[in-house]
């Protein structure tokens, strides 16, 4: 299983994968529980159809990515080098032991 998550107004990105399992915990669901959530889940924490969503994991990868420039300037230098450009920004990898 795999789950991302992406902040484009800062420029953050995360991937974790791992193994998974879904959960109906209203206990839990209170506790992460914001009005926005009504729009999807009008009967609350409580709702039949929410579902939480746990993931053990087991290798995750961020990525902090420049402003627009920073990737002209690599293209650029890609072209002049010949080379390609890589990675443009932060990138890290991390891998978890789960035993």
């Amino acid at each position: 299983m795999s789950v991302g998550y992406a902040d484009l107004s800062g420029k953050r990105f995360v991937a974790v994968s791992g193994s998974a399992q879904l959960s109906q915990d209203p206990d839990k669901a209170k506790q992460l529980w914001s009005t926005e959530q009504l729009a999807y889940y009008p009967d609350g924490p409580e709702d039949a159809r929410l579902a939480l969503l746990r993931v053990q994991m087991e290798r995750a990868e961020y990525w902090l990515a420049p402003g627009r420039s920073a990737y002209v300037v690599a293209a650029a230098r890609a072209v002049l080098t010949g080379k390609p450009a890589g990675i443009v920004g932060e990138n890290r990898k991390v891998d978890y032991d789960t035993h």
